[in-house]
């Protein structure tokens, strides 16, 4: 499919590419096509060894990006949780914390993502999938998807990952 096609052509390009795959359907499609990098932990159901086994065998990197899917199950729990950490909420300007904590900006990713209870149900599958490949030593990228705190995500995520397991 097209997946298939761009990957062989990043790979004629020399140039890396990454796939997003929340799903474990999509995240198997991706490593058998050989994508270098998944981005989006697998969400919907626990991940197994043979799945485990194809990211060490392939070097893939597994980008779980805890922020975003923590974002998207709740922006203003997200946002209110980060801006409790004074660091974080005095490097912002006055004007860009009103932004972030007005209810509309929270309603509006509610409206934009309907689907905020089931990735809140899933959040606990997400870091159990991060945990059973940190265990097998497969190769876990930062990132963080986080358009909203910029910087601050990924002091986030590294806290989120740790908690997964990472060290």
């Amino acid at each position: 499919g097209v997946m298939h096609a761009l990957l062989d052509e990043a790979k004629k390009l020399r140039m890396a590419a990454e796939v997003h795959s929340p799903t474990a359907a999509a995240a198997a499609t991706a490593v058998t096509g050989g994508a270098p990098a998944l981005v989006h932990g697998v969400l919907d159901e626990r991940v197994d060894a043979p799945f485990i086994e194809s990211l060490l065998s392939g070097e893939v990197f597994y980008m779980p990006t805890f922020c975003l899917f923590h974002f998207l199950a709740g922006a203003d729990s997200f946002i209110s949780r980060a801006l409790t950490d004074s660091v974080f909420r005095n490097s912002l300007p006055p004007e860009t914390i009103g932004k972030l904590t007005a209810p509309e900006y929270a309603a509006r990713y509610r409206d934009r993502y309907p689907n905020q209870a089931y990735v809140a149900s899933r959040l606990k599958i997400l870091t159990e999938n991060t945990s059973a490949i940190a265990r097998n030593y497969a190769q876990i990228a930062m990132g963080t998807d986080m358009w909203a705190l910029p910087g601050i995500g990924a002091h986030l995520e590294l806290e989120y990952m740790v908690k997964s397991g990472l060290t």
